[in-house]
């Protein structure tokens, strides 16, 4: 009778833990957005950003760098929120919106 209520308690544990998990994936979802909307913007898609923005936050004015670099970082990002999503799953553990 002990040992199931032990084996329910640990059961429990890992949901315990993953609503942080679930937080940093909806985090994770949030920087793709916004990663997205400034490539949208430097293909001039949005408002014309001024060159001397674009070199003071960039550290470059060579935009198709740029938007390699954000392009990487943003397939990175998607690959991580989805093992994320993956362990989420797993553990049966709804997702943090």
């Amino acid at each position: 009778m002990f040992a199931a209520l032990a084996t329910a308690d640990h059961a429990q544990e890992p949901a315990q833990r993953d609503p942080e998990r679930g937080r940093l994936l909806g985090l994770m979802r949030k920087l793709i957005d916004y990663g997205r909307k400034i490539v949208a913007e430097l293909q001039g898609h949005g408002a014309p950003i001024p060159p001397a923005a674009i070199a003071r936050t960039f550290g470059s004015l060579n935009v198709a760098l740029i938007i390699a670099r954000i392009t990487r970082g943003l397939m990175l990002a998607a690959a991580l929120a989805e093992r994320q999503a993956a362990a989420l799953a797993q553990a049966g553990v709804p997702e943090a919106t």
